[in-house]
């Protein structure tokens, strides 16, 4: 939440989760989520290759997240061949349409 509210402090966000999972490595308990909140902070870093693996790790620790995790990885993998950044993706799903520049959600039923 505080990362949201204030960006300034992007990379102590970043430096957070990646200790929260490296603290949930050792004891065996990353919580949900956490993977796939770190591997979207590096994406939008622009850190494409890492991203798809910690994508992949929630894909894996969480199989509800499978579907968007896919999508995810897709798009990382689509950027990173294509050397766009994060900022000029656009996700499609067929319904909707995600700016994860701006987190838009364009198409969906209001």
């Amino acid at each position: 939440y505080q990362h949201y509210k204030n960006p300034s402090k992007y990379d102590q966000f970043i430096e957070q989760l990646k200790e929260v999972i490296e603290a949930g490595e050792k004891s065996g308990k990353v919580p949900p989520g956490i993977y796939a909140e770190y591997g979207f902070a590096l994406y939008e870093k622009g850190n494409f290759p890492d991203a798809i693996k910690f994508f992949k790790l929630e894909s894996d620790k969480w199989p509800e997240s499978r579907v968007l995790m896919a999508k995810m990885i897709r798009n990382a993998e689509t950027c990173d061949k294509q050397g766009k950044q994060p900022n000029q993706t656009i996700i499609h799903d067929g319904s909707e349409s995600v700016n994860t520049n701006f987190l838009e959600i364009k198409g969906a039923s209001k």
